[in-house]
C-alpha cells in the first residue's frame, strides 16, 4: 500500500506543477498572440501536462529497469532493499535509521536494529562493520 500511496502523491504533485506551468503558458499565449487561435491556446495548456507526465513515467520506467538489473529497490516505497553480497541483503522499513540484514533464500533475520553501516573494500578482502 505504501508504493501506491507514494505514486498517487507523485501524480498529484506533477498535476499541480503542470497546472502552474499551464496557467503561465496560457497567460503568455493570450498576451503575445493578437488573433488568439484556439489551437495555440489548447497547446499552451496541454503541453506542460504531456511533458511533465511523460518525464515522470519515463523516469519511473528507468528506475524500475535499474532496480531489476541491479537487484535493488526502486526507492519510492516505505521499504528499501540493497544487496550486500550474493546471499545477504540489507533492508529497511519505514525509517532508514533502523535496518536489518537478511539471508536471501529463507528470509532469516541475522542482525536487526542497525543504526550505521560502514563498508570497507580493501585490496585483498572485504570487511563490513556494523554499529548497533
Amino acid at each position: 500500500m505504501g508504493l501506491i500511496f507514494v505514486l498517487i502523491i507523485h501524480l498529484i504533485g506533477v498535476f499541480i506543477i503542470a497546472s502552474v506551468f499551464a496557467v503561465i503558458g496560457l497567460v503568455i499565449t493570450l498576451f503575445t498572440n493578437k488573433n488568439k487561435r484556439k489551437r495555440k491556446i489548447f497547446l499552451s495548456i496541454t503541453i506542460p501536462y504531456l511533458f511533465l507526465y511523460s518525464l515522470y513515467f519515463f523516469a519511473l520506467i528507468g528506475s524500475i529497469t535499474v532496480a531489476v538489473t541491479k537487484n535493488v529497490d526502486i526507492g519510492i516505497g516505505d521499504a528499501w532493499r540493497a544487496p550486500i553480497d550474493k546471499d545477504y541483503s540489507i533492508e529497511m522499513i519505514d525509517i532508514p535509521d533502523n535496518g536489518f540484514i537478511r539471508y536471501k533464500n529463507d528470509y532469516t533475520t541475522f542482525v536487526s536494529d542497525i543504526v550505521e553501516l560502514e563498508y570497507l573494500k580493501l585490496i585483498m578482502k572485504e570487511r563490513i562493520v556494523i554499529h548497533f
